[in-house]
C-alpha cells in the first residue's frame, strides 16, 4: 500500500463494524502498511470509535511474517446489545428453553418454602461457585462516536440468598456461594435454598428435597445434608438421627415422589409454670340449700360467713415455677416468673405456714371479710340496710349484729350475743339471738323470735316470741304467742295508739312476774299467765300423754298374748306352743320391749322439764295492770286462773291457797 487511500474499509450501515483487508509490504511495491496508515484509511470513512488496534496490529504482522494477504480484518467493533447467559446455557440462550426454566426455577421455590398448592417440578443443584447468571456491558455509543440507545434486556434477575454478584468491567456474574437447590421467586430474585429449612419460630428444623434434573447430583445433595445436619442439628433437639434421614434421603431420590419433607430436629417449648392461687376455706357464695328437687331454702343464702377461733379462711397455694426451653438454635426460651398471690392480712388473722402450707387462720370468733385482696375478722357485723336478698340471712358467729333497716320475710339473723334491729322483723323474719333490740316490732304468724337472755321489742303483733329472759314491750302484744322465762313489762298504749289493752288477744306466758298497762278486748279472748312457762309445760303435758297411751298399749299387747307372762308356768306354756305361735309371741314381746323403752325415755324429759315449766315461789309473783282489764280476759297465776267477766281498772293478782286474788291498785 502506497497511501491510505488504496486501503479499501468496509463500513456496516448500523455503524456497529468497519472491516478491511491488509496486503504484505513487498506486493505493495514494498511500500510498507503501518499502523498511520490504518487509522487514517478509517478517518476517510468517519470511524473514528471503538477502534481496536490491538486486532490491526495483529493483523500487520501476520502479514508481513506470511507476505500474504489478510483480509476481513476487524478494525472497529462496537456491541449494540447486551449478551448474558443463563445458568447450563453456555452457548446461547433459547428463549423457550429459558422461560421453561425459570417458570420451574419459581415452582421449586415456592415448594421449598412450603407452599401445599404448588406443582412438584425437577431442579437444579448447585455447588459453591457454579456460574448462574452473566450479563456483558453494551456500549453506549457506535464506531462513528454517536450515542445510541442500548436495547432491553430479555429479563433481569436479583441477587438474594446464597447468591453473590461478581462485577467485572465488561458486565456482571452471579456466582453460588453456597450449595443449594437454584430458585427464584415472584420477584426474580434468584435463591440457592438449603435442603434444611428453619421454621420461623425457630422450633423446628425441615429437611425438604424436590427432584433434581440432574441424578448424578444425588450424592452431592447427601453430602450437604450430612454437612448441615452436623452443623445445625443440636443433639438435645434431634427428632430423627442422621442415619433415618440420609436413609429417608436416599429413598427419596430411589422413587417417584414429588416432594419431601421430614422434621429433623423440634425445639423443646417452655413447659408452663401452675399460677399460685388463693383458696377460700369458708362458704363465699352463700348458695341455698337445696331440699328437693322442686323447692330452695333461701333463708339459708347469705353474704356474711361466719368463722370461728382458729378457723382456716383462706390458703394460699403458692405457684410452681415453668421450666425454661430451647429453640433449635440454642437460643433458650425463659419461661414467666410466677409471683405468688398477694392476700394482706388485717385485723383477727394470722399466718400460719406450718407443714409446708400458708394458711390465714381467725384469731376469734366473728364475722369475715375480704376486701381489696385483704381480709379480716370482726365480731359486729353491721348491715346498712334490709336483711334479703341482698345481703342473704346472718348466721351465728358474730358477737354482734346491727340491722339498719328490716329481716325480710323468709330472711334471719343469728348471733352468739346481741342484735339491734332499727326497722321490723317481718312476717316469716326469724332472730335467734342472746340479746335482742327491736326499735319498730315483730308481726306475722311465720315470725320466729328465740332469745337466750334479755329483750326489747317495739311491739309484737301475730308473731311467735320465746325469751329466756326478761322481756320489755314499748307499746302493744297483739294475738300473739309469748313466753318469758323472766319479767314481762308492756308499758305502752293499744296499736291505735288510743286507750285500749296494750296486751290484746293472744296468749302470755311467764315464769316471772307481769307488769301491764292495760289487758283485754272485748272482741277476742286474751289469756296472761304468771309462773309458768307455757312452751315447756306444753312439753310436759305432751309427754305425760305420751306415756299414758304407751301404758295404754303395753297392757293391750300384754293381754293379747294370752296369758300371764310372770306366772310360773309361762316357760313351760311356751314350749308347748308350736312355732309360729311362738313367733307371734316373741314379736309381741320385742314390741312391748320397745314400748317400755319409749316410757322410760318421756320419763327422764318428764324429770328434766317438771322443775322448769312451774315458777318455785308462786306467792311472791305478781300480775299487775296498770289501767283498765277488759272483759274475755283470763288471768293466771301457776295453774290457778280467773276469768275477768267485770271491767276493772288498776288491779294486781296474786296466788292465795291455790286461788288466784285480785287486788286494786
Amino acid at each position: 500500500m502506497s497511501s491510505a487511500t488504496s486501503i479499501n474499509v468496509v463500513v456496516s450501515a448500523d455503524g456497529s463494524k468497519a472491516v478491511l483487508p491488509l496486503l504484505a509490504a513487498e506486493n505493495a511495491g514494498g511500500v510498507s502498511t503501518d499502523m498511520d496508515l490504518v487509522l487514517a484509511a478509517l478517518r476517510v470513512d468517519n470511524v473514528v470509535a471503538h477502534i481496536d488496534k490491538d486486532a490491526i496490529a495483529s493483523a500487520i504482522e501476520r502479514a508481513t511474517v506470511t507476505q500474504q494477504a489478510v483480509t476481513d480484518v476487524v478494525a472497529a467493533i462496537a456491541r449494540l446489545e447486551h449478551e448474558f447467559r443463563f445458568f447450563n446455557y453456555e452457548n446461547g440462550i433459547d428463549t423457550r428453553k429459558l422461560t421453561e426454566e425459570i417458570k420451574n426455577a419459581r415452582m421449586v421455590y415456592r415448594l421449598l418454602s412450603g407452599d401445599p398448592e404448588a406443582e412438584p417440578t425437577p431442579a437444579c443443584w448447585c455447588e459453591t461457585g457454579k456460574l448462574l447468571y452473566e450479563v456483558l456491558h453494551a456500549d453506549a455509543e457506535n464506531i462513528f462516536g454517536q450515542r445510541i440507545t442500548k436495547k432491553a434486556l430479555p429479563f433481569g434477575l436479583g441477587v438474594g440468598k446464597n447468591v453473590v454478584n461478581d462485577k467485572t468491567p465488561t458486565g456482571f456474574r452471579y456466582i453460588s456461594d453456597s450449595p443449594g437447590f437454584l430458585t427464584l421467586d415472584d420477584s426474580d430474585i434468584m435463591h440457592l435454598v438449603s435442603p434444611f429449612v428453619v421454621s420461623e419460630d425457630k422450633m423446628l428444623i425441615w429437611l425438604r428435597l424436590v427432584p433434581l434434573k440432574d441424578k448424578a447430583m444425588v450424592d452431592a445433595v447427601a453430602k450437604e445434608v450430612s454437612r448441615l445436619y452436623a452443623l445445625v442439628v443440636l443433639p438435645q433437639c434431634q427428632e430423627m438421627s442422621l442415619e433415618e434421614v440420609l436413609a429417608r434421603t436416599q429413598e427419596f431420590y430411589n422413587s417417584d415422589e414429588d416432594f419431601l419433607e421430614l422434621v429433623v430436629a423440634r425445639g423443646r417449648d417452655v413447659v408452663p409454670g401452675e399460677p399460685g392461687r388463693i383458696e377460700y376455706l369458708v362458704n363465699l357464695n352463700g348458695r341455698p340449700l337445696d331440699i328437693d328437687a322442686q323447692q330452695v331454702d333461701y333463708g339459708d343464702y347469705t353474704r356474711y360467713c361466719m368463722v370461728q377461733q382458729g378457723q382456716g379462711l383462706v390458703e394460699i397455694i403458692r405457684p410452681v415455677q415453668g421450666e425454661a426451653g430451647v429453640d433449635v438454635v440454642g437460643n433458650v426460651i425463659e419461661c414467666e416468673v410466677l409471683e405468688e398471690p398477694v392476700m394482706e392480712v388485717a385485723e383477727c388473722v394470722d399466718v400460719d405456714e406450718s407443714g409446708g402450707r400458708k394458711l390465714l387462720r381467725s384469731t376469734m370468733d366473728g364475722c369475715v371479710f375480704f376486701e381489696k385482696n385483704s381480709v379480716r375478722v370482726t365480731d359486729t357485723v353491721i348491715i346498712s340496710g334490709n336483711v334479703g336478698p341482698e345481703t342473704g340471712s346472718i348466721k351465728k358467729g358474730a358477737s354482734s349484729v346491727v340491722v339498719k333497716g328490716n329481716i325480710l320475710s323468709g330472711y334471719a339473723v343469728e348471733s352468739e350475743n346481741s342484735v339491734i334491729i332499727e326497722g321490723s322483723v317481718e312476717n316469716g323474719g326469724r332472730v335467734n339471738c342472746r340479746q335482742l333490740v327491736v326499735h319498730k316490732g315483730v308481726f306475722g304468724k311465720k315470725s320466729n323470735v328465740y332469745v337466750t337472755g334479755n329483750a326489747e321489742i317495739g311491739y309484737i303483733h301475730g308473731a311467735v316470741v320465746r325469751v329466756l329472759g326478761n322481756l320489755m314491750v314499748y307499746r302493744y302484744v297483739m294475738e300473739s304467742e309469748v313466753t318469758c322465762r323472766g319479767q314481762l313489762i308492756v308499758q305502752g298504749q293499744g296499736a291505735s295508739g288510743k286507750e285500749r289493752g296494750a296486751v290484746i288477744g293472744g296468749n302470755i306466758s311467764v315464769l316471772g312476774s307481769v307488769f301491764l298497762h292495760s289487758v283485754g278486748s272485748g272482741s277476742e279472748p286474751t289469756r296472761v299467765c304468771c309462773g309458768v312457762d307455757a312452751y315447756l309445760y306444753n312439753k310436759l303435758l305432751v309427754c305425760r300423754n305420751i306415756i299414758s297411751g304407751l301404758n295404754t298399749e303395753v297392757v293391750r299387747m300384754q293381754r293379747s298374748v294370752g296369758f300371764d307372762l310372770s306366772s310360773p308356768d309361762a316357760v313351760k306354756r311356751l314350749k308347748n306352743m308350736s312355732v309360729e305361735q311362738r313367733e307371734v309371741i316373741t314379736s309381741k314381746l320385742a314390741q312391748i320391749k320397745k314400748m317400755l323403752v319409749q316410757i322410760d325415755q318421756y320419763q327422764q324429759q318428764i324429770k328434766k322439764v317438771e322443775d322448769k315449766a312451774l315458777a318455785h315461789n308462786m306467792a311472791n309473783l305478781r300480775l299487775q295492770v296498770e289501767r283498765h282489764v277488759i272483759p274475755r280476759t283470763t288471768l293466771a297465776i301457776g295453774l290457778a286462773e280467773i276469768d275477768i267477766t267485770t271491767r276493772f281498772s288498776g288491779i294486781s293478782a296474786r296466788l292465795k291457797e291455790n286461788e288466784v286474788v285480785i287486788d286494786p291498785l
